[in-house]
């Protein structure tokens, strides 16, 4: 919203070859720290890296790389990063770690910088790292914690295996309330079984590892938004889940389509236009604004009349419960104190 086209010719930075059609990556973002671009690459697929890329570092799959794309090295469509490990020979000057399967999805923390990343194991065991400059994490010679370490590998900071999950999916790290038990923690799920961690860093390491209950179903992505919140993407039910609950504890229960589903986790507001709110929201707020996410106001929706307007189109929308009957005149006015925007999706 709110974009223009720049009016200058799109580049291609550079293209890699893949020998198989599995073990693409996927996530694309710029460090929070250093402004600069990273990426994650699979191994080129195929069972067990049959060509041996993670290891190599004179190929770009089975890495993480980093670039400048506000310079243009000599024959290049982008910079080199001089503090890159192989940036003076040795490797491909793009690389920023090696030894990854398939890092496909990974996040910075917004307030330090620290890369955490999920990489999906072969078929014994799947591990979150934290990736650092020229770190090592050891596939293929190396699955999780198992294999042959030469001392310089990096072991994960958690794994687990095929017994208790079977697809581990790089999660965030939560800065939304400085307040709350879990700020600072990196959450993850494993997409079939379920299964839900909140994990703490300590230093290099980990201070702990909290399981939380069971995800409602196999959850693919994660995501934050300005506030710091969490939301988590349904794999089969196309559903967004918001985490929201004030401490993050997973006490609430998710709503979708008007329903009440049971479940610990967070809520997640899903409806058709024309649907019933659920009576919760009304619990301490009896007036609700209705917006579009760009700020246009559509009206409101109280305690007595909780139905979302039937003309309503898809998309997400957000309630505001920032007017309230005020007891001294009756009329409608701003309250003090009022809480965060919850958040719609309407389909």
């Amino acid at each position: 919203t709110g974009m223009k086209d720049s009016g200058t010719k799109p580049r291609t930075l550079f293209k890699i070859t893949d020998p198989y059609s599995n073990h693409n990556g996927g996530t694309i973002a710029f460090g929070p720290k250093d402004g600069l671009l990273y990426f994650g690459t699979g191994d080129g697929g195929g069972a067990g890296d049959p060509q041996g890329n993670s290891q190599n570092p004179d190929v770009l799959l089975g890495k993480f790389l980093r670039i400048d794309v506000d310079r243009q090295d000599a024959g290049l469509e982008y910079g080199i990063p001089s503090d890159n490990p192989y940036a003076k020979g040795g490797g491909r000057p793009e690389v920023f770690a090696i030894g990854l399967r398939n890092s496909w999805k990974w996040s910075f923390d917004p307030l330090n910088g620290d890369l955490w990343a999920g990489d999906v194991g072969q078929n014994r065991i799947e591990e979150t790292d934290i990736i650092v400059l020229g770190g090592n994490y050891g596939w293929k010679s190396m699955e999780g914690p198992d294999g042959t370490n030469n001392g310089k590998m990096i072991l994960p900071v958690h794994s687990y295996p095929r017994s208790v999950g079977t697809s581990v999916i790089g999660g965030v790290v939560f800065r939304g309330n400085p307040g709350s038990k879990y700020y600072g923690t990196y959450f993850t799920t494993d997409i079939y079984s379920r299964k839900f961690w909140a994990l703490k860093k300590n230093g290099t390491g980990l201070a702990g590892v909290e399981e939380l209950p069971m995800t409602p179903t196999g959850m693919s992505s994660f995501g934050t938004d300005a506030e710091g919140r969490i939301y988590m993407v349904g794999h089969t039910t196309g559903i967004i889940y918001l985490l929201d609950s004030p401490d993050l504890t997973p006490t609430v229960s998710i709503r979708k389509r008007g329903g009440a589903m049971t479940g610990k986790y967070g809520r997640s507001f899903m409806s058709a236009p024309g649907a019933r709110l659920n009576a919760e929201l009304f619990a301490r707020w009896p007036v609700l604004e209705l917006f579009t996410t760009g700020g246009v106001r559509l009206g409101v929706v109280t305690r007595n009349h909780p139905n979302l307007p039937a003309t309503l189109d898809a998309g997400v929308y957000l309630l505001r419960p920032e007017t309230l009957l005020r007891p001294e005149s009756g009329a409608l006015g701003p309250a003090s104190g009022a809480a965060l925007p919850d958040l719609i999706l309407v389909r």
